[in-house]
């Protein structure tokens, strides 16, 4: 019988990185067949010979993926058929055609406000993996957006994106990578219908918190947030903020105006407020750089009031028994205030009745007995 030859070469898994080699006839299986040392095939590692598809095939698993279309040599060395001929040096390889796995783009996920980690389903090269300039992230309509700082490689098949900038939490956010950059152990590209492939995550942001209230002695109320907040008209919408007594007989306060100080810091224009009574002012709408709106759970913080006491800025004579007290500011009408007894005067004066204004809240009408002319009385009220 002639010796031996091969005559074909053939990928028969690609994933388990297997190919076959077909010899003109049965072959002898033997110690010779199954030492790796006898079988090479180009760029690859031969790690084991099997003979599952007949005597006349040797099935070899190689060390390392095949690349897709890439031409391959496969050689038999020493082998010998059933009569112990050994295989033709001059007909011992076949030129075959490779077929490898691409690679895919598994997922990328939120690390940190400002990082993002990305998985591939393989080992992959660090050349074009480690560029930043091979990845772009593309931000919905309302969500902060930027550019990608540097990448840090953590293994072969993983990588972390450092942003230039803080996403915004919860926001539909898409990575984009250049595919001809991305290539497996084997260089195979990532499969796709275009140059690029994407795959969507969700953003993970730092959500502001209110850090302080502040009443300064002007009477306005500073109010300091955690970080540089969104310079928009929802930051100085005074609907956005609500100021309240935590203890009961504080004045009710309202919002005036809201002014921007700076990043971090507004100046709230309030009514007055009672001095040394408890207060807490909150925030709603209001957002961060990176559009994050403030944390519910750390959107509000207490102040004490400072509010000042009325003065008695004069009292006049309006008629025989009648005396005007005015104020230095609007008093509440109440069961104190009309109270005769919390009003004396010196010289035998009596008050009888005591009314407040109705035209102008900073006027109090007595009633007195009758005063006596030219002559000096010094009105005391009780608190």
């Amino acid at each position: 019988m002639a010796n031996p030859k091969v005559v074909s070469a053939s990928v028969v898994d690609a994933a388990q990185n297997t190919i076959r080699v077909d010899f003109d006839q049965p072959m002898s299986q033997d110690v010779t067949f199954y030492d790796v040392t006898n079988w090479t095939v180009s760029s690859h590692t031969v790690i084991g010979v099997l003979s599952k598809l007949g005597t006349s095939v040797a099935l070899l698993q190689l060390g390392e993926e095949m690349a897709i279309g890439s031409g391959i040599v496969a050689a038999a060395y020493n082998v010998t058929n059933e009569l112990a001929e050994v295989v033709d040096g001059g007909f011992n390889t076949a030129f075959f055609i490779g077929d490898g796995i691409a690679p895919t783009l598994v997922s990328a996920s939120a690390l940190t406000p400002t990082s993002l980690t990305v998985l591939f389903s393989e080992p992959m090269r660090v050349p074009g993996r480690d560029e930043a300039n091979n990845y772009f992230i593309f931000a919905p309509i309302g969500a902060s957006t930027g550019t990608i700082g540097n990448v840090q490689i953590d293994s072969p098949t993983q990588c972390t994106l450092n942003l230039n900038f803080e996403m915004t939490d919860g926001a539909q956010y898409s990575l984009l990578i250049v595919v001809s950059q991305f290539l497996d152990l084997a260089g195979n590209a990532i499969q796709s219908g275009s140059d690029y492939t994407a795959v969507y995550f969700a953003g993970l942001g730092l959500k502001p918190q209110m850090v302080s209230a502040v009443l300064e002695d002007s009477g306005k109320l500073t109010v300091t947030f955690s970080e540089d907040m969104c310079d928009e008209g929802a930051l100085v919408a005074k609907q956005n903020y609500l100021v309240e007594p935590t203890a009961p007989g504080a004045a009710p306060v309202f919002v005036k105006s809201v002014k921007r100080i700076n990043a971090r810091t507004v100046s709230l224009e309030i009514s007055e407020t009672t001095a040394g009574a408890n207060y807490v002012v909150a925030a709603d709408g209001v957002r961060d750089m990176a559009k994050n709106e403030i944390d519910p759970d750390h959107a509000d913080a207490t102040f004490v009031g400072a509010g000042a006491s009325p003065r008695v800025t004069l009292v006049r004579a309006i008629g025989p028994n009648r005396v005007d007290v005015v104020f230095s500011e609007e008093m509440m009408d109440n069961d104190s205030i009309r109270d005769p007894a919390k009003y004396s005067f010196t010289g035998g004066l009596t008050v009888l009745s005591a009314t407040p204004d109705p035209a102008d809240a900073r006027i109090v009408a007595l009633v007195t007995t009758p005063w006596t002319p030219n002559t000096e009385y010094t009105l005391t009220i009780t608190p």
